[in-house]
């Protein structure tokens, strides 16, 4: 198997240099955008600062692998023009920023990792994305694992930190980083390995015993729940190829009514009886009154621009004393998707990112029904269940450097490229054999 599609009519010589090469490039970049790991390793020996610069490194090479392709880049970009829109708004977003500086270079790692995602998606089949994010997220988890017993100075929550001391954290900086991030490993090797054969299924089994394992030691039951409930979706789509089509129609049927349950719990008031008798705090750590004060006191005042990307939290500020006096504490973020795009780039932004969901919708559904039997369908469904879910509780929409992000504008570009296309493939091109 071809890692990367379209080298297989090029010379031998070219082959043998690209295939190799391009999937190591995407390998060693998906490792970065997936852990801490520069910033966690970096600041322990106070060279904090490389790790913009080797960032800025990955940026380069996707911008030249980008341009070697760019016909291809194009055309594929060009059916999702909301999203290009919504990427474009963030560097525009300096223009009215109350942190210029701060969004100017914020601006760059976004764009840049985003481009990541657009020459993936452009380039590379749905198969041949899943199994390189499971095998970078893969390293990710090992590497998690490794830390937390071999290096625990790094890979373990310092006791020093009173709340979270002692717990594991392994290639990121908070315990519930690894929680998150071992939740998306879990999902994404489960969906993989379905998809592997010989090495590559052995190397993604390993990969999803280490990523449940680190998740269970990472003691974040949001991030455990999470795992539970995208697992189980996408475990029922892979029972049956022949009742994929009854499996969408399902899990969207299911989705509304599960959306209507949880507006009737939080109308009524049950869901506080139920996170009491779980020994959950009724305010999902905190973040109600973080979501109540950030809608009611910040959004309104920058509504449809909002205050500038990723300038809003800026410490030195009387705005995060006000959450200091309400809070007791200092937010480093909403902790909700949609609303610290709000903050960033106002009821536009906001706007653009709720077209591009659409479009994913729309581009899944003709998808599905141009290819019912296809196992693709399985990701790009279950993934994007993943994504919406995760940006409740976290904010993954527009965010720098981040696996979860690229993964979504990833499948976008490339469910949008195989459901529109002129010619119906067979599933030996749309997966990546030929």
């Amino acid at each position: 198997m071809h890692l990367v599609s379209g080298y297989q009519l090029a010379p031998r010589w070219r082959i043998s240099v690209e295939a190799l090469l391009v999937p190591a490039i995407i390998l060693v970049a998906l490792f970065f955008y997936s852990t801490e790991f520069l910033e966690l390793v970096l600041r322990a020996i106070n060279l904090g600062a490389v790790t913009q610069i080797l960032f800025l490194g990955t940026y380069a090479l996707f911008l030249v692998l980008t341009l070697r392709r760019w016909p291809m880049v194009a055309r594929a970009s060009v059916r999702v023009p909301t999203m290009i829109a919504l990427i474009a708004l963030v560097p525009i977003s300096t223009l009215w920023s109350v942190n210029p500086s701060e969004t100017v270079e914020r601006s760059v790692a976004l764009v840049g990792s985003t481009l990541a995602a657009i020459y993936m998606g452009s380039t590379l089949s749905i198969r041949q994305i899943v199994l390189l994010f499971g095998l970078a997220v893969t390293a990710a988890a090992i590497g998690s694992l490794v830390f937390a017993v071999a290096i625990p100075s790094l890979g373990v929550t310092p006791h020093s930190e009173a709340a979270w001391g002692g717990t594991w954290r392994g290639l990121y900086l908070h315990k519930n980083g690894l929680g998150a991030a071992m939740a998306f490993a879990a999902l994404v090797c489960l969906i993989a390995r379905a998809q592997a054969a010989g090495l590559t299924k052995t190397i993604l089994t390993v990969g999803l015993l280490v990523s449940l394992f680190m998740l269970f030691k990472s003691e974040s039951r949001t991030s455990q729940g999470l795992f539970l409930v995208c697992a189980a979706i996408a475990v029922l789509g892979m029972l049956d190829r022949r009742a994929l089509q009854v499996w969408a129609v399902s899990l969207v049927g299911f989705g509304l009514i599960g959306f209507a349950g949880l507006y009737i719990l939080l109308a009524t008031g049950i869901i506080e009886e139920i996170l009491t008798s779980l020994g959950r705090d009724i305010t999902l750590s905190n973040r109600i009154p973080i979501w109540t004060y950030t809608w009611d006191k910040f959004i309104s005042k920058a509504f449809f621009l909002g205050w500038g990307y990723e300038a809003f939290w800026d410490k030195d500020t009387l705005r995060l004393r006000i959450f200091d006096s309400l809070l007791n504490f200092m937010p480093a973020y909403s902790h909700n998707g949609v609303l610290e795009v709000w903050l960033g780039l106002g009821v536009v932004g906001v706007s653009l990112l709720g077209l591009t969901i659409l479009a994913y919708m729309r581009s899944a559904a003709i998808y599905i029904v141009r290819f019912p039997d296809d196992p693709n369908i399985v990701a790009i469904t279950t993934l994007f269940v993943f994504v919406l879910l995760s940006n409740f509780m976290e904010g993954q929409f527009l965010a720098r450097n981040n696996a979860i992000w690229i993964l979504y504008v990833t499948l976008l570009i490339a469910v949008t490229r195989f459901a529109y296309q002129q010619r119906v493939r067979g599933p030996t091109e749309r997966n990546g054999h030929a």
